[in-house]
């Protein structure tokens, strides 16, 4: 016959004899972390929530991707496009993104741009757009926020910025 003996160092009492009140603190540690556990990914890095997509991709011809997290995604017709996401296009690839203000956005062959900027709340008077051309060239047809706040939009290259107050234009730039 084997007998078990419970060793208790001096002055801890066990578990059950702690309080109602530390067994509450126990359970809300617990709980928080389980919570951390699930709000991370395997990686241990907090989740994030999806990036809202502020246009579409509409027309799409040979090789287009986005730098988006530091990945180049390979793009396709009806992908979102995120706000901070460099549009990149191939030497035989161009893009037609329309943005929810109805501004459409081309891209020609070997071209890149970053989205700095993207407001449109009609509704209270809210809305700017801010473009980077990194390099290649970029045709823009105005939409709502042009209409709306004209001087809130701008379209930059490596040497100029460009305001815009509603109309249609094409740039190109030399790549960096």
């Amino acid at each position: 016959m084997t007998t078990h003996r419970v060793h208790r160092h001096r002055g801890v009492p066990p578990v059950g004899a702690r309080g109602p009140a530390v067994a509450v603190l126990m359970a809300i540690g617990i709980a928080i972390v389980i919570g951390v556990a699930l709000m991370t990914g395997p990686s241990g890095a907090l989740a994030q929530a999806p990036a809202e997509s502020i246009g579409r991709v509409k027309t799409l011809e040979g090789e287009v991707s986005v730098m988006r997290g530091g990945a180049a995604v390979p793009l396709a017709l009806g992908d979102p496009i995120e706000l901070m996401d460099e549009v990149r296009t191939g030497a035989d690839g161009s893009v037609g993104i329309t943005f929810k203000d109805e501004t459409l956005l081309s891209l020609g062959p070997d071209s890149a741009m970053v989205i700095d900027e993207m407001v449109y709340a009609p509704a209270t008077g809210d809305a700017s757009f801010s473009a980077n051309l990194l390099g290649g060239s970029l045709s823009y047809v105005s939409g709502g926020i042009a209409k709306l706040r004209p001087g809130n939009v701008r379209l930059s290259t490596p040497t100029a910025t460009i305001g815009i107050r509603g109309t249609a234009l094409a740039i190109r730039a030399p790549k960096r």
